[in-house]
């Protein structure tokens, strides 16, 4: 059984026990309804269970999750890297990831970015 995307269904992965508390609250907030995940097998599991609109992608080297997380959905992956530089960003970017900026950027480009890759998604379902 296929299960359509809800518009505002966002799976929230959180690696390396990343701390998203306020993120979290903030697309709440926003009135998104948000899964998270603690993990890349809980995310994946996820995935099996119901579709995501969208993924982000919390914590240090999200590259080798983007990659995983992209043979089972076509979902939009927005990677919010904890540390490193240009060499891990392009890497989460060459992995799968739609777009890809360190964690420190304000809340409201985080929810600017989220709504970005949203509208880009919803153009490509026509």
């Amino acid at each position: 059984m296929v299960i359509p995307p809800s518009p505002s269904a966002l799976l929230l992965v959180m690696l390396d026990g990343d701390p998203c508390g306020p993120l979290l609250r903030a697309l709440e907030q926003s009135g998104y309804a948000v899964r998270p995940c603690c993990g890349l097998p809980p995310a994946m599991e996820s995935l099996r269970r119901e579709r995501a609109c969208l993924i982000i992608l919390t914590g240090l080297g999200p590259a080798a999750p983007c990659r995983a997380l992209r043979c089972l959905t076509s979902a939009p992956i927005l990677a919010l890297l904890t540390g490193g530089g240009e060499p891990e960003m392009l890497a989460a970017l060459e992995a799968g990831a739609d777009d890809c900026q360190l964690t420190s950027i304000g809340q409201s480009e985080a929810l600017g970015r989220v709504r970005a890759l949203l509208r880009r998604a919803s153009y490509c379902r026509g």
